[in-house]
C-alpha cells in the first residue's frame, strides 16, 4: 500500500520520474501497437489511469462528469437538429426550448460541482465574518483539474447548443476530450469544437512526433531548471516577515515571482502541447512572449491563450450580444460591461479568495481604461478626418513601461497570501515599513540567483524568435543552426532530466487552480 500511495505521489506530476519513465512510454508503445478504431479507447483508458494515480479520491467525479454531460449533450445535440429540420417556428421553438433546459441544467450541474469542491469553504467564511455566525467549515479537498475540465464540460455543452459542433454519439470520444491527460489537470483549454475533428482523422507524422518531442524537452527544462529554480528565492522572500524585507529584496521577490510563474505555465503548456503531439492530437498556442506586450490588453492576448479565447468565446460574446441593440446601451458600454463580467469571472475562477477578486477587477480596472483610450482617440480621429499613426519608438517604450508596472502590482495580489498582505508588501516596495534598502541578506540571495534571474528575464521576449528569423535570412546563419540545433536539444533534454533525478518535487503553480 506504501509502494501504490508512493506511486500516485509522484505520477500526479508530467514532469516526475514515473511519469516521463514509465507511464508515458509505455501509454506510447500501447497507442501505437493498437489498432486504429481502437486507439481513441486506448487514451481513455490511459487518461483515467492518470487521473486515478493523480488523484484516486476523485476518479469517481471525473467519472460522474463524462457520464453526466454526455448524455445531456445528446439530449440538447437531439433537439438542436430536430429545431433545425422543422419549418414550422412553434415546433422549432419548443424543441428549442428543451434544450435550453437541458443546457442550464448541464451548466448548473458543472459549474454547481466546482462550486461545491472549490468555494463552500469560502463561501462559509465569509458569511461568518458578515453576519458573526460560527458555522463550521467544511473540509473538502479539491478535486485536481476540476476548473480545467469544467470549462471542457461547457464548452462541449455550450458548441452542441449553438450547433458549431454534432453531439457526440460515440461514448469514448466524448469521454477522451473531457479527460485527455495531458490536458486534464491544466490545460490548455482546447474547445470542444477544435478537438471534435480530430477524433477519426490522426495518423503518425515523423514531423509532428518530432516537434512534441521538442516541445516537452523545451517545457520540462522551462519547468525544473528556470521555474523550480527561482521558486526557492520567491517562497523565502514572501514568506519572510514584512519588517525583514528590504526594499531591493520586495522587487527582487515579485521580479523572480514573474519569471518563475511564465517558465512554470508556460513550461506546462509546452509539455502538454508536445504530448498531445505524440498522439496527433493539434493543441492551440497558449504563450506568446507575453511580457513583450505594451498594454494589459495585448498581455491577455498572449497569456494563457486558450483561457482568454474560451472566456471570450462563452462569457464576453453572449453578455455583449446580449446587449447589443437595446436602445439605451451604446456600442461602448456593451464592451466595459462584457469586459466587468469576463474579469470578474476570471478572478472567481483563479482562486477561493477576495484577493483573486480584486485581481480580476484590477485587471479589468486597466484594461476599461485602455478602450475607453482608444475609443475616444478613435472618435477624435473620425472628427477630424485623421488616420491612425505607426507608434513611435518612444511611445512603444513608454507602453512597455507603464505595462510593466501594471503587471507588477498586480501580480502581488495573485502571489500574496491574504489579501490585507498585499499593502505591505506593494508599500515595502517603495520603502514604506521596508527594513532598509539593501543589506547582506539581500545580496546573498541576488548572488545565488543572478544568473538564472537575468537568463530567465531575457529569454521572456522573443530572442529565440528573432534568432530563428536571422537564420532564415541568412544561409550560413542557417546551415549552422542545422548542426547546432540537435546539440542543442539533446544538451538541454540531459540537464532537464538530470534536475528531474536530483531536485526535489515541486507542484505546478497553476495546479491550485
Amino acid at each position: 500500500m506504501r509502494f501504490l500511495n508512493n506511486i500516485r505521489r509522484l505520477i500526479m506530476t508530467i514532469t516526475s520520474t514515473l511519469f516521463l519513465f514509465l507511464f508515458l512510454p509505455l501509454t506510447l508503445l500501447g497507442y501505437y501497437l493498437m489498432r486504429k478504431e481502437l486507439k481513441n479507447a486506448f487514451l481513455l483508458l490511459a487518461s483515467i489511469i492518470f487521473y486515478f494515480l493523480s488523484d484516486p479520491n476523485s476518479i469517481w467525479i471525473i467519472v460522474v462528469s463524462i457520464a453526466a454531460n454526455y448524455l445531456l449533450g445528446l439530449g440538447i445535440g437531439h433537439n438542436v437538429k430536430n429545431a433545425a429540420e422543422q419549418s414550422d417556428d412553434k415546433i422549432k421553438s419548443g424543441y428549442m426550448t428543451i434544450a435550453k433546459v437541458l443546457l442550464i441544467i448541464g451548466l448548473i450541474f458543472n459549474f454547481g460541482m466546482l462550486f461545491y469542491y472549490k468555494y463552500t469553504g469560502f463561501a462559509v467564511k465569509t458569511i461568518n465574518s458578515l453576519f458573526r455566525l460560527d458555522f463550521e467549515l467544511p473540509i473538502i479537498g479539491l478535486p485536481i483539474g476540476i476548473s480545467f475540465f469544467t470549462f471542457r464540460t461547457a464548452s462541449y455543452l455550450l458548441d452542441i447548443y449553438w450547433n458549431t459542433s454534432p453531439a457526440q454519439k460515440n461514448p469514448i470520444n466524448a469521454a477522451l476530450y473531457i479527460s485527455f491527460f495531458p490536458q486534464v489537470t491544466m490545460g490548455p483549454i482546447t474547445k470542444y469544437s477544435d478537438f471534435e475533428g480530430q477524433f477519426g482523422s490522426r495518423k503518425f507524422d515523423a514531423d509532428m512526433f518530432a516537434d512534441g518531442l521538442k516541445q516537452i524537452v523545451l517545457g520540462l527544462f522551462k519547468k525544473v531548471v528556470f521555474a523550480n529554480g527561482l521558486g526557492t528565492m520567491v517562497d523565502y522572500i514572501f514568506d519572510m516577515p514584512h519588517s525583514e524585507r528590504t526594499v531591493v529584496m520586495a522587487w527582487l521577490g515579485i521580479i523572480g515571482y514573474l519569471v518563475q510563474l511564465y517558465y512554470d505555465f508556460a513550461g506546462y503548456s509546452d509539455m502538454a502541447i508536445g504530448l498531445g503531439k505524440l498522439f496527433g492530437f493539434n493543441t492551440p498556442k497558449n504563450f506568446d512572449y507575453p511580457y513583450a506586450s505594451k498594454s494589459v490588453a495585448e498581455f491577455w492576448n498572449r497569456w494563457h491563450i486558450t483561457l482568454g479565447t474560451w472566456l471570450k468565446d462563452y462569457i464576453y460574446t453572449p453578455v455583449f450580444r446580449s446587449l447589443q441593440g437595446k436602445k439605451k446601451i451604446s456600442i461602448y458600454w456593451c464592451d466595459i460591461i462584457a469586459l466587468f463580467a469576463v474579469w470578474l469571472f476570471s478572478g472567481a475562477w483563479h482562486g477561493s479568495a477576495w484577493s483573486f477578486i480584486a485581481w480580476g477587477l484590477y485587471q479589468f480596472a486597466f484594461i476599461a481604461f485602455e478602450r475607453t483610450i482608444e475609443y475616444k482617440q478613435k472618435q477624435r480621429r473620425k472628427k477630424l478626418g485623421l488616420k491612425k499613426q505607426p507608434e513611435t519608438k518612444l511611445h512603444k517604450l513608454l507602453s512597455h513601461i507603464y505595462f510593466i508596472l501594471v503587471l507588477i502590482i498586480g501580480q502581488i495580489m495573485f502571489r500574496i497570501e491574504g489579501f490585507w498582505n498585499f499593502f505591505p508588501y506593494a508599500g515595502g516596495m517603495f520603502g514604506i515599513g521596508a527594513n532598509g534598502f539593501i543589506n547582506t541578506n539581500t545580496v546573498f540571495n541576488w548572488s545565488q540567483n543572478a544568473v538564472l534571474l537575468i537568463v530567465g528575464i531575457i529569454f521572456c521576449f522573443p530572442v529565440a524568435k528573432k534568432l530563428n528569423e536571422l537564420c532564415d535570412k541568412y544561409a550560413a546563419l542557417g546551415s549552422v543552426r542545422m548542426i547546432v540545433r540537435p546539440l542543442f536539444y539533446a544538451a538541454v533534454a540531459v540537464i532537464a532530466v538530470s534536475f528531474v533525478f536530483t531536485s526535489t518535487y515541486s507542484a505546478f503553480i497553476y495546479a491550485q487552480f
